[in-house]
C-alpha cells in the first residue's frame, strides 16, 4: 500500500525505505539521545546490581531479600499483595519471600483488622538494622567509585534519574 502524503505526521520526514514516515531531525536526535539514556542506565543497573550483591552478603541475605526489606521499610505496615506490586513478582513469589524474612524475625505479620482473612506485614527493628547494614554498604560502595564527584554533582545527578523513574512511573500508570 502506497502512503500518501496525508498518511505522514506533520513534521516527519520519510523513513530508510522512502514509503514510511520517520522521524524528524529533532525528533531523531531526541531518539538517539534516549538510546544512548537506555544504554548507559543498563550499564548502570548491571554495576549496581554486582555490588548489590555484595551488599546483601554483608547483610547475609540474598538480594531479593534485601530488596523486599526496603520496600517494607518504605511502605509501613501493607498487605502481602502491595509487596508484589511494588517488587514486580508474583504473589506466589512475595508470599514465600516474606516467609522467609518473618521466619528470621525481620519481618512481622498480624491479621487486617478490615479484613479478617488478610494479614499485614512490617519491618522489624532487627529488619531495620539489616538493612540499614546493606544500604551502608552499597553506599560505601559508590561513594568510593564516586569520591572524586562533588555532592552537588551526585545530588544532581539523583535528581534527575528521580525526575527519568517520575515520568516513567506516570507514563505506566496510564497505560
Amino acid at each position: 500500500m502506497q502512503s500518501s502524503v496525508s498518511d505522514v505526521p506533520v513534521g516527519a520526514e520519510p523513513g530508510p525505505s522512502g514509503d514510511q514516515p520517520g522521524p524528524s531531525g529533532d525528533q531523531a536526535a531526541h531518539l538517539a539521545a534516549c538510546r544512548s539514556l537506555l544504554d548507559e542506565l543498563g550499564s548502570l543497573i548491571r554495576l549496581s546490581r554486582a555490588r548489590y550483591g555484595a551488599a546483601a552478603s554483608a547483610a547475609q541475605l540474598q538480594p531479593a531479600l534485601v530488596q523486599l526489606l526496603g520496600i517494607a521499610d518504605r511502605l509501613g505496615e501493607a498487605r502481602p499483595g502491595l509487596f508484589a506490586e511494588n517488587h514486580h513478582v508474583d504473589p506466589s513469589v512475595v508470599s514465600r519471600q516474606l516467609a522467609a524474612l518473618e521466619a528470621l524475625g525481620l519481618l512481622c505479620r498480624r491479621p487486617d483488622p478490615d479484613d479478617g482473612r488478610a494479614s499485614l506485614v512490617s519491618i522489624t527493628p532487627a529488619g531495620r538494622g539489616r538493612l540499614g547494614r546493606a544500604r551502608a554498604h552499597h553506599a560505601s560502595s559508590f561513594a568510593e567509585h564516586l569520591a572524586d564527584w562533588d555532592r552537588s554533582r551526585v545530588e544532581a545527578l539523583a535528581a534527575e534519574l528521580h525526575a527519568v523513574t517520575t515520568a516513567i512511573g506516570r507514563v505506566e500508570m496510564t497505560q
